[in-house]
């Protein structure tokens, strides 16, 4: 049987914070950032860049699996 709790406050969905962990907002044309990752974390961590890249709709960006890691730019 579950208990039933009363005043436990909403967390925001996951992905949101995501949105905010990337400087998606403060780039300009041209801009990148690079998230250091190892070869075995990059589908997640380039799946994650990539989501939360698709969220600005207004705003366009690429990323490209280098050596160490995950670099994302912003292309239009």
């Amino acid at each position: 049987m579950f208990e039933i709790e009363k005043n436990i406050p909403l967390k925001s969905p996951r992905h949101k914070e995501n949105h905010y962990r990337y400087p998606f907002l403060k780039m300009e044309i041209g801009d990148s950032f690079f998230v250091t990752c190892k070869t075995e974390e990059k589908r997640l961590t380039f799946s994650r860049v990539y989501s939360a890249a698709k969220h600005y709709q207004d705003k366009k960006f690429a990323t490209r699996s280098i050596e160490d890691g995950i670099r994302c730019w912003r292309i239009a």
